[in-house]
């Protein structure tokens, strides 16, 4: 192997890497909201699990801006 494929190897490792890390921080984010109920904590889930890259970006517009207050208040009260 190259030293480019080695890079390249790494790369997509870092990127799978952040991608499952951003999986897990929406998978915690829906099951600790309290505002958004159990069939929609399902759906979410669901969502996720069929179309992740596009149930993540979604997510991320839709309810980023509260997943970032509810990490907020998270740490301030915690």
């Amino acid at each position: 192997m190259t030293a480019w494929e080695w890079f390249g190897i790494a790369i997509a490792v870092v990127v799978l890497g952040s991608y499952l890390l951003m999986l897990v921080a929406i998978f915690a984010d829906i099951f600790r909201d309290h505002d958004l109920g159990g069939v929609g904590k399902a759906a979410w889930a669901f969502g996720l699990i069929l179309f992740p890259v596009l149930g993540a970006l979604v997510y991320l517009i839709a309810r980023g801006d509260g997943m970032g207050r509810r990490q907020a208040a998270r740490h301030v009260v915690g």
